[in-house]
């Protein structure tokens, strides 16, 4: 199945998607603690991608600290917008940029799908959940883990 997945991914051209993970770390003894969810839709043949990604990072004793990041890419220029006290940015302000060639080459492979679920996949196990209707469409719904360790290797 993941090879079907892999297979089925690679002629996507547009897709949106939404992502949460909670990441826990131990640093000099404090635990921190980061929240992270976003959404992104890409249109890969439009060259075309925009993101929202929220973050709350909490440690015992300290306020949250919370920030949002905006991202607009459309063709070679990225346009960007947070809030993030942390970020250096003044939160009322878009951010243009024109990303030079090798940036602009990173993106597109980035935002192709299929080659991203190639890497994923392929350090991963499968678990089959059950199946559920999607817009009309009958699906499988599965649990996908990652080889971390491989992966970031």
């Amino acid at each position: 199945m993941l090879k079907s997945i892999t297979a089925a991914a690679a002629g996507v051209n547009s897709f949106e998607d939404k992502a949460q993970a909670v990441i826990s770390m131990s640093i000099l003894g404090t635990t921190v603690k980061v929240d992270i969810s976003g959404s992104a839709a890409v249109d890969v043949s439009g060259k075309k991608f925009f993101s929202e990604f929220k973050t709350q990072t909490t440690m015992p004793g300290l306020a949250a600290v919370s920030g949002t990041v905006l991202n607009y890419l459309i063709n070679d220029t990225l346009y960007t917008k947070t809030d993030s006290p942390d970020s250096g940015l003044d939160p009322n302000t878009w951010y243009k940029e024109v990303l030079p060639v090798v940036e602009q080459q990173e993106w597109a492979l980035a935002l192709k799908l299929g080659d991203q679920y190639a890497i994923l996949l392929d350090l991963a196990t499968l678990e089959v959940l059950g199946s559920e209707t999607a817009n009309g469409v009958q699906c499988y719904k599965v649990k996908i883990t990652p080889n971390v360790n491989k992966f970031v290797s």
